[in-house]
């Protein structure tokens, strides 16, 4: 093995894949895939690998074949999901939903109790599974709005600038990856709501004007009456109420009662 090189091994490992059978069961075939595993550096090695293990578990059903085979076609699923089969696709996905429902009762416990360390578990669940998720997949948007209202809540008990930053980050993530007009106005809300907490540092009123414009952008998205709009209706009237301290901007009380 001194002397063989990653292409060398690669090319070997696609071409037993491809022979199916037992050629991907020997312990020869498996040698080279540890020792690949460790030496691995680009994408076709790592997609070789995926493939094989993925085969090993087709012909002999294993956990540990197909958990290497799932973590590896992950990245790969997010940058070119067609590279990766249908199957594994679906279990990826699923795995990424069961963790993703699994955060958020997490995320709701851990800001109820005001538990620093359950929210920051929360988040890094969150920001596993819908960076997972390929791009263009219709839940992604949810998700990174779900992450950015748990830094959020974090950045409210902690004050900490850095949690703000990634909220607003990961809510303009949102926004960008939005495809659905049901995900494009929790977004434009989510977003809404990082700018009302940098205006409440800052004081700067481009930011205020901004907030204001992705409140209505968002509540006019929203479906559903004043009882589902209600705490974004509660929010924008607050920002209002800040540009009429601002400005002495009349309009703000006709601007609310528009929307209720």
């Amino acid at each position: 093995m001194k002397r063989r090189s990653v292409g060398s091994v690669t090319a070997d490992l696609t071409a037993r894949t491809a022979r199916g059978g037992t050629a991907v069961m020997k312990y020869g075939a498996l040698r080279d895939a540890l020792w690949l595993l460790r030496h691995a550096r680009h994408r076709a090695a790592w997609l070789a690998l995926a493939r094989f293990f993925a085969a090993r578990h087709r012909v002999r059903p294993h956990d540990r074949d197909a958990a290497i085979a799932l973590k590896l076609y992950a990245p790969i699923l997010r940058q070119e999901p067609g590279l990766v089969p249908l199957d594994i696709a679906a279990a990826l996905i699923a795995d990424y939903t069961a963790w993703q429902r699994e955060a958020v009762s997490d995320a709701l416990r851990a800001i109820e109790d005001r538990d620093l360390g359950g929210m920051d578990r929360a988040i890094a669940r969150l920001h596993r599974a819908s960076d997972g998720l390929p791009e263009g997949h219709g839940e992604r948007s949810i998700w990174l709005s779900r992450l950015a209202m748990v830094l959020r809540s974090r950045y409210q008990l902690t004050g900490e600038p850095a949690d703000l930053t990634r909220m607003a980050f990961f809510a303009r993530q949102a926004v960008d990856t939005a495809v659905t007009a049901g995900s494009g106005a929790d977004a434009a809300l989510t977003y809404a709501y990082a700018l009302l907490e940098r205006h409440s540092v800052d004081d700067d009123r481009d930011v205020l004007d901004a907030c204001i414009s992705w409140f209505e952008r968002g509540l006019n998205a929203l479906t559903g009456g004043y009882a589902t709009r209600k705490a974004a209706v509660l929010a924008y009237s607050d920002t209002l109420v800040r540009k009429v301290a601002a400005t002495g901007d009349p309009s703000a009380e006709r601007r609310v009662r528009a929307l209720l």
